[in-house]
């Protein structure tokens, strides 16, 4: 667990994040399609028309991002496969969720602050997401264009097979998109 919280947090600092994605998968959905259904069979999204989905599998896990030129909107998808944790007392995956996301949000916080002004709106707390426990943490952030302000909410949570870091983030225009976007979200059966 404290190697995948450590290759999260490096994956994070690095501003992996922002990058271009080298090597991507790179599909832009026709109107008529709504599903992007991730090739490792690990989750589903509805997407609006218009919207790009980059892939990206490397040594910090799957990366995809879902995103949107016009309004800025964006949805960043990091999963991590773990060791089962089905039969584990309750206590311990909530002990192990919360050292987890403290490695994790710092890592994206200083990301962003790296690019510009951040506020923090809430600090982490817990939220269920598909009936699954999680941390979210929602801030603001500027990075001195026409986009601004943005806002983002970062979720951190364990599904039975894999670790998810999911940040949706949009400008003022965007928000309604991203949020379906984010609601849309389904862990497939198995994982």
């Amino acid at each position: 667990m404290r190697r995948l919280g450590v290759a999260l947090a490096t994956f994070l600092l690095l501003g992996s994040c922002r990058e271009s994605l080298d090597e991507t998968e790179r599909v832009v959905l026709p109107p008529a399609t709504r599903e992007h259904r991730d090739p490792d069979r690990r989750f589903t999204l509805q997407l609006p028309a218009g919207w790009t989905v980059e892939r990206k599998v490397d040594a910090n896990g799957w990366l995809t991002v879902a995103r949107s030129e016009n309004p800025v909107a964006k949805l960043i998808i990091l999963a991590n496969p773990l060791p089962s944790l089905e039969g584990e007392p309750a206590d311990l995956r909530d002990r192990q969720l919360g050292e987890m996301a403290r490695t994790v949000f710092p890592g994206w916080i200083k990301s962003l602050e790296d690019q510009g002004r951040v506020e923090i709106l809430r600090r982490a707390y817990r939220v269920k997401v598909r009936g699954m426990d999680a941390l979210r943490l929602d801030v603001r952030y500027f990075l001195g264009d026409a986009h601004d302000p943005r806002q983002a909410q970062a979720l951190f949570l364990f599904s039975r097979r894999s670790s998810f870091f999911l940040v949706s983030s949009a400008e003022r225009a965007g928000l309604a998109a991203e949020d379906k976007v984010l609601a849309s979200w389904q862990v497939l059966p198995g994982q």
